[in-house]
């Protein structure tokens, strides 16, 4: 038989093989242009076979996976082939088809070889979400991977993806990119997208704060994708080349790439992601000229976050907390309507910042919980209070939160014209539709809602829209505002009719002079709290007789 023949035969069965696992075979040359292309391609690309050759191998991907084939296709032209990655094709319909992509080179060839793997629907699915500019996943899509399913003693889990990773620094980025402008700042986002996702391949790679990055994946923990340091300096040095190209000094491209590890003794499984992302977001107001740095840096926030999850949980496991109370009075009798009782955490300062720190490391839920029970238990010993207890829009979307509060409602239904709930923004609502319903849930059994901080963030408005609510309470600094600007009271006086159409009553904060309470009046405010009514004390209310100073009092129970 003809050597040409054998050639042929030999051929054949390597692309037979090659077929039987992929839906596309495409070689690629050394201008990054389709030397051949076969398999499925009038189905996945709409046209001929013929009619793709030449054209770029990145004319096959969406647009933003440009730069990251062009990555792996030089990595596989150094090691010889790559890990298989996730990658988008282009359909005919303009949608785009998840499926593996694997890549190598033959020995004394140039070409690159692709294959590509169509996944299914089902698989697809469960891919995380990612940023359209630079193919990263973002910190919210990575909490739910590693919270999805972790199994301590599972090596392939979250809780082994999270055992080590790969930190990047990249100092002053949002700086550095607003210099650029928009398209050329869009530009290296791609390149620094793919060069992290090219270093990761069999992980995956996040964006974890403004200027920090992580490379995460079943891989990370084990031996296998052990940083060497060798690598963590090319990988800086890529990206330092990508800014240096984008137009920057070299003095502002300074990467920092290092291997860390998280210290998970005395964190739930829940709690892991939270902790790393509490962790970058406060590594990312800081900039640092070394790797040592950053990793001695990353210790030290770990170490203060895991001291503080441990107090925090000591506080919710065994109640450490106090309820101090403050008087709300109705407008225009002066009478003391209830009182608003505020968590106190037995040290000086705000307790906001402790409320703060819960919602970030996924604790408010369990917070919420310890204050709700503490309530109930003052509404079974006091039975003239009336009782409103404030919790985290976090807290409303958290199925666990609500089963358990439902059940204990239930419990105590004859509470229910005793016992408001105030829901907070300091953490924004995601998923309205399952918060309303929890809501909506609680006003059909007799509960009272109220909409708190209003005026405090740009939601206020379409969680109005999106809630049925039975009060309002307008932010303190938004009716202290009013007093000096026309816009402010005007907005206010619309907001008053508004509620007023809606069925709902507004409650004002900070009200601290006279000028103020004639002003919230005047807008049609309905009730009012601050220091011109009285102060925050310990002592629970215990009769509805007016008190020594003329005010009657009453009850409002919060943490806030």
């Amino acid at each position: 038989m003809p050597v040409a023949s054998e050639h042929k035969i030999q051929r054949d069965k390597y692309m037979a093989f090659a077929l039987a696992a992929a839906d596309l075979l495409v070689e690629v040359g050394q201008d990054g242009g389709i030397v051949s292309i076969t398999g499925a391609v009038k189905a996945l690309i709409g046209t001929r076979e013929e009619a793709l050759v030449d054209r770029p191998i990145e004319s096959l991907f969406v647009e933003s996976e440009g730069a990251l084939i062009r990555r792996l296709r030089a990595k596989a032209l150094e090691k010889g082939r790559i890990e298989p990655a996730v990658m988008h094709v282009v359909c005919p319909q303009g949608d785009a088809i998840a499926a593996t992509l694997g890549l190598c080179t033959l020995p004394g060839h140039a070409n690159t070889y692709l294959a590509l793997s169509v996944l299914s629907p089902g698989m697809a699915a469960k891919l995380p979400k990612r940023d359209d500019v630079t193919g990263l996943i973002a910190m919210s899509e990575f909490q739910h991977m590693a919270q999805k399913g972790i199994s301590p003693n599972d090596p392939g889990s979250g809780a082994a993806m999270l055992q080590e990773m790969r930190l990047v620094k990249i100092g002053g980025l949002n700086k550095k990119l607003k210099s650029l402008g928009e398209s050329r700042a869009n530009e290296l986002m791609a390149e620094i997208g793919a060069i992290l996702n090219a270093s990761a391949t069999d992980t995956s790679a996040a964006r974890l704060g403004e200027e920090n990055f992580g490379l995460i994946g079943l891989a990370y923990g084990s031996a296998q994708a052990d940083m060497s340091v060798a690598e963590g300096v090319r990988l800086a040095e890529s990206l330092a080349e990508a800014m240096m190209t984008a137009g920057l000094s070299a003095h502002a491209a300074r990467p920092q790439v290092t291997s860390v590890s998280l210290a998970r003794d005395g964190l739930q499984e829940k709690e892991i992601a939270r902790a790393l992302s509490y962790i970058f977001d406060n590594l990312s107001k800081t900039d640092f000229v070394a790797p040592h740095s950053l990793k001695s840096a990353f210790e030290a926030a770990e170490r203060e976050v895991i001291g503080q999850l441990a107090n925090l949980r000591d506080i919710i496991d065994h109640d450490r907390f106090d309820l101090h109370f403050q008087p709300v009075i109705e407008l225009k009798s002066g009478q003391i309507a209830h009182h608003e009782a505020l968590v106190r955490f037995g040290k000086p300062g705000s307790p906001l910042e402790t409320i703060r720190f819960a919602e970030n490391v996924g604790l408010i839920a369990d917070l919420d919980m310890a204050v709700c029970r503490k309530a109930i238990a003052l509404l079974a010993d006091q039975p003239h209070l009336s009782l409103a207890v404030n919790i985290s829009g976090f807290s409303i979307q958290y199925p666990e939160f609500c089963a358990e509060l439902n059940e204990r409602l239930h419990a105590q239904a004859v509470l229910a014209e005793r016992l408001i709930f105030e829901v907070t923004e300091t953490h924004q609502i995601e998923n309205m539709d399952l918060a309303a319903q929890f809501l909506s849930g609680l006003r059909r059994r007799g509960f009272k809602v109220c909409l708190d901080d209003f005026g405090a963030g740009a939601a206020a408005y379409n969680y109005l829209r999106r809630l049925d609510v039975d009060y309002v309470k307008i932010d303190g600094p938004f009716l202290q505002r009013a007093a000096t600007d026309r816009r402010e009271r005007a907005l206010l006086r619309s907001l008053s009719v508004l509620c007023a159409e809606l069925g709902c009553q507004i409650i004002g904060e900070q009200i601290e002079t006279p000028e103020i309470k004639s002003l919230a009046l005047d807008l049609g405010l309905t009730f009012g709290q601050g220091y011109l009514f009285g102060k925050p004390t310990a002592e629970v209310p215990r009769s509805k007789a007016l008190a020594a100073n003329g005010r009657r009092v009453g009850q409002i129970a919060a943490w806030r």
